[in-house]
């Protein structure tokens, strides 16, 4: 059996991560069949240490890491494109449970919301061996993400991002999750890793799987990308 430690405090939270164990918030990555968590590890409750606030910062969106994607998707003042990005996920039990941090620290190579928030230029206050820092999103998913704690995500409030998901259905994994703005085309494409450029997309090795082949795969990544920078351009 699991065993399972509430966090109270964010150095007590990182020094159990530090250990070995692994952070849960919504746990829906935990209770996914096919996991990427070894059902042997420990777990770290940190609901009660993050922030489950959406609010206006300036020129900023400022989620907490907490925050569930129906909390986004109900949310008055999120953006279209952030609203689209989480109802992609079909699920409602799903998008009550998943949180925005448990997501992006995943960085997983089918993710609804990474590509996204790359796109906005999203930004993550974490907790780490330094304290408290704050790090360009695109750092941490270049890095395969790392041991600090996301505790929120800032958001620049006057982006535009276009983005477009390709699966077999609502409810499958996706074979492609692409957005794109005026900083460039990201990606995530299953199987074959995540693209933070055009450039980077043309040069991943494309896996076949059950969502589709790697070529099926590399024609869908490259034409819409071409396609979503003609929409951002528009």
């Amino acid at each position: 059996m699991r065993e399972i430690f509430k966090a109270s405090e964010l150095q007590e939270a990182f020094s159990l991560k530090e250990k070995g164990a692994v952070y849960f918030a919504g746990g829906s990555e935990i209770l996914r069949l096919g996991s990427s968590v070894d059902k042997d590890r420990s777990l770290i409750d940190v609901n009660s240490i993050l922030s489950h606030e959406i609010k206006k910062e300036g020129g900023f969106l400022v989620i907490g890491a907490a925050v569930t994607f129906q909390e986004i998707l109900e949310c008055g003042f999120s953006p279209e494109w952030l609203r689209k990005a989480v109802h992609l996920m079909a699920s409602q039990a799903l998008r009550n449970q998943a949180t925005i941090g448990g997501n992006i620290a995943c960085v997983r190579d089918d993710s609804y919301l990474i590509p996204s928030l790359l796109a906005s230029g999203a930004s993550l206050t974490v907790y780490g061996t330094r304290g408290l820092a704050s790090i360009p999103l695109e750092d941490y998913v270049r890095k395969g993400g790392c041991s600090c704690l996301i505790l929120s995500v800032s958001i620049p409030s006057d982006v535009k991002v276009a983005l477009k998901r390709f699966s077999r259905s609502a409810s499958s994994h996706s074979a492609l999750n692409i957005a794109a703005s005026s900083r460039g085309v990201f990606a995530c494409v299953k199987s074959s890793g995540i693209a933070l450029s055009v450039d980077e997309l043309e040069k991943l090795e494309y896996r076949d799987d059950i969502t589709g082949s790697g070529e099926y795969k590399k024609y869908l990544a490259l034409e819409e990308a071409g396609r979503l920078m003609k929409e951002v351009n528009a």
